[in-house]
């Protein structure tokens, strides 16, 4: 009698799923393949944030001193506070050194001229991805700019600190 019970248990419908026509774990299938075929998609779509990203990046890469570069549109990412993990610092990080890399007395002259809480931002978000080493001896011609040196000097200077290896 008792294993007639446990075997009546294991196949009784709950009033509103007899009432589908469903047993007790075809709900839980149906969440569940519905959790796998969503999951897959969410992780190949971009934010809007890895867009811009990923435009800035390109744009990054294709220019040059002789070209004109939007610097304030770069400097607003770093702004946006949008980017908070860990890959997503990096990658502007990097941008923002490449950007650096290219044309440094644009990249100093622009970010000299922005507010001060924006340099501050930008600055979260530069030497990460490049020793900083390599960016003192990209810095180091600007020391003695009459324009930049002040700014060199207060907000970069730190680079210096840190001797090569």
């Amino acid at each position: 009698m008792a294993e007639k019970n446990a075997t009546n248990q294991s196949t009784t419908k709950l009033p509103f799923m007899a009432a589908l026509g469903l047993n007790e774990l075809e709900p839980m299938k149906n969440i569940l393949l519905t959790v796998l075929l969503i999951i897959p998609s969410m992780a190949l779509s971009q934010s809007d944030s890895e867009l811009a990203l990923a435009s800035m990046a390109k744009e990054v890469e294709q220019s040059s001193c002789g070209k004109k570069m939007d610097y304030k549109k770069l400097f607003s990412l770093s702004v946006s506070g949008q980017y908070k993990g860990v890959a997503s610092s990096e990658w502007l990080s990097e941008i923002n050194e490449t950007a650096f890399f290219k044309c440094p007395e644009g990249f100093l002259m622009s970010l000299s001229l922005a507010p001060a809480v924006e340099q501050d931002e930008v600055l979260r978000y530069f030497g990460i991805v490049n020793p900083p080493w390599d960016i003192a001896a990209a810095l180091e011609p600007y020391e003695e700019n009459h324009e930049l040196s002040s700014f060199v000097k207060s907000k970069l200077g730190g680079f210096k600190n840190i001797p090569k290896p």
